[in-house]
């Protein structure tokens, strides 16, 4: 089991933030499924802004919050 979670910099409105993230994890959980990972095995979320890893204030910050985290979780 994975989870797939998109992320996005804090430029532009909140929706839109949430949406380009769930496109960017959708199209990630695509290529894992492309690889042969079965889809029920992947859980897809967007956090959208709410979660920085770095400062919004820089482009280098911006760039490093545009991103997808892949966990992969413990079997239950």
């Amino acid at each position: 089991q994975v989870r797939v979670v998109g992320h996005a910099d804090a430029v532009g409105a909140r929706a839109a933030n949430g949406r380009l993230a769930r496109a960017r994890a959708e199209a990630v959980a695509a290529v894992l499924a492309g690889l042969g990972l079965p889809v029920a095995r992947i859980q897809v979320e967007a956090r959208g802004a709410d979660e920085p890893v770095a400062t919004n204030e820089t482009a280098a910050g911006r760039g490093a919050n545009r991103r997808v985290d892949v966990e992969v979780l413990a079997p239950r």
